[in-house]
């Protein structure tokens, strides 16, 4: 058997750090897979209609909330949560990526730890394939210049 591999710079490790430096946890995609922009923009269009099922279960203040209720639910909306971030990245990363903090986490800034994970994962898709896309622009005017005289 032969093996293919890749090369490292095809993947892009990401580090969750606490803001002393401290590494928290890391995972690896591929930003630049062709993809990927097309699964982040399913993911982003998906959000509404899981703010609604979070919304739904919210803690309220009720005097007797169904708290099993909300412990399931919140359940079923972490694994979705879990099952959708896997699919936007191709890669197994939920349990790294979590593993710091659950996914329905409320952030200072009042969104969810998974609004702030996936921002940031669309931040080095933008990133990454932004210089890739230049580099592939250099090496087409490098290839094209002789024609151009």
């Amino acid at each position: 058997m032969s093996d293919i591999i890749l090369q490292k710079e095809v993947y892009e490790t990401v580090c969750i750090k606490r803001h002393d430096g401290k590494v928290l946890s890391e995972f690896s995609f591929n930003p630049s897979d062709a993809g990927i922009v097309e699964r982040y923009s399913d993911f982003v269009s998906g959000l509404d209609e899981l703010s609604e099922k979070i919304s739904k279960y919210e803690f309220k203040k009720e005097k007797n909330p169904d708290l099993e209720e909300t412990k399931n639910a919140f359940s079923d909306i972490k694994k979705e949560i879990y099952q959708k971030v896997n699919a936007l990245v191709n890669a197994d990363v939920s349990e790294n990526i979590f593993n710091v903090m659950h996914p329905l986490s409320v952030m200072p800034d009042g969104n969810y730890y998974f609004f702030f994970i996936v921002e940031q994962i669309g931040v080095k898709i933008r990133n990454i394939t932004g210089q890739r896309v230049k580099k592939m622009e250099m090496k087409i005017k490098k290839h094209t210049a002789k024609y151009h005289g």
